[in-house]
């Protein structure tokens, strides 16, 4: 499912038929929120899930890409 999207992304974008989006965004900030949208679905499994790093990391990428890729 997710995965198999995923590679076909990569395919299209390796081919030159997806465009990047690239712009700054805050890669500490887009973690910390990927951590808070899972950590109940962890928590009721008994799980914790703990990210560190810098408070706010400027970074200049395509946001949604990155999403992705952190949530695979």
């Amino acid at each position: 499912g997710a995965m198999l999207s995923e590679l076909m992304d990569l395919s299209r974008l390796e081919a030159g038929q997806d465009t990047l989006n690239i712009s700054g965004f805050d890669a500490g900030e887009l973690l910390r929120e990927l951590i808070q949208g899972v950590q109940p679905l962890a928590e009721n499994k008994g799980l914790l899930i703990q990210g560190d790093g810098p408070v706010s990391l400027p970074v200049q990428g395509d946001r949604l890409k990155v999403q992705r890729i952190a949530q695979n």
